[in-house]
């Protein structure tokens, strides 16, 4: 049986994050008690178990001509006993019906692994996100002499400087206020710092947090002149030895840092529910901050 999460299958919800994504209990019902509404978890229940999900996370895509619902399928998993039996890929379409019958003209996803993209694509998914990653000199930064204002990062913040830096790419996928709140409030829980910038010439933001041995700057808006004071406050937070890795949008607002460094690469796969929703062909599409 498939159907939406109620109250009573948040507990299964929760066991299969932790089995599937290796999640400890607190992590778990953090994202749950957050992110989570009665509309949103799709799960495969079997003899009474939620033995397979996905959660769809709304968001809005920002377009030069229009903007439109889609959502954001995330944590698609199975229970290790209860695979290839086909319950993942009937949760992948009944979500494109009821998201359908909703109105939402777009689904997007972030594969885990290289070998999932093959799998998406038989449903219809094809990727159109890609982003580059970064990583500058790690040489120490000292303080820039000039003035620099820091200020914590909130969503307020995020949504405006997130809408100036990325609308420009023409397929933009905008996360709301309370979307975005999440994303900082996980971004601190797991030890990570998030700043806001400015100088004479403008605003900046950085959201980093700790991975993979080092430091992941999982979405930045920086000109050359801010990005050696963000630099700097990464390596005083988290040590001079870390390496420091940024993922990039392919498209490069105003005074980015970024123009010509690093190499495209796949980053998330895109299934148009109306022929209204496709982006157009100059189009640089980007989705940033996705939960991981």
């Amino acid at each position: 049986m498939i159907t939406f999460a109620d109250y009573a299958m948040c507990d299964g919800v929760a066991e299969l994050r932790r089995v599937c994504f290796d999640e400890y209990e607190e992590e778990s019902r953090f994202f749950l008690s957050r992110r989570v509404t009665p509309d949103n978890p799709l799960v495969y229940v079997e003899q009474g178990r939620v033995v397979a999900s996905l959660t769809l996370l709304p968001v809005t895509v920002v377009t030069p001509a229009r903007s439109f619902p889609a959502a954001y399928v995330y944590a698609v998993s199975t229970l290790p006993g209860f695979r290839r039996r086909g319950m993942a890929g009937a949760l992948l379409q009944h979500a494109e019906t009821v998201m359908h019958a909703r109105g939402v003209e777009a689904l997007l996803l972030a594969p885990a692994s290289e070998g999932l993209y093959d799998y998406y694509a038989r449903f219809g998914y094809r990727t159109c996100f890609y982003r580059k990653e970064i990583m500058p000199d790690v040489a120490p930064y000292d303080c820039p002499t000039r003035r620099i204002e820091t200020a914590p990062l909130y969503a307020a913040d995020l949504l405006r400087l997130r809408s100036a830096a990325y609308a420009g790419g023409g397929y933009f996928v905008q996360w709301d206020e309370a979307a975005l709140d999440y994303v900082l409030l996980e971004c601190e829980a797991s030890g990570g710092i998030m700043r806001l910038l400015r100088d004479g010439a403008g605003e900046g933001f950085f959201v980093a947090y700790p991975k993979y041995g080092g430091v992941v700057v999982k979405e930045s808006m920086l000109t050359g002149q801010l990005l050696p004071y963000a630099l700097h406050i990464i390596k005083q937070y988290f040590g001079h030895s870390r390496r420091v890795t940024f993922y990039q949008s392919l498209h490069t607002p105003p005074g980015d840092w970024t123009a010509g460094c690093g190499e495209a690469e796949s980053f998330a796969m895109l299934k148009c529910l109306t022929p209204a929703a496709t982006p157009a062909a100059t189009a640089i599409p980007y989705f940033g901050l996705p939960l991981d």
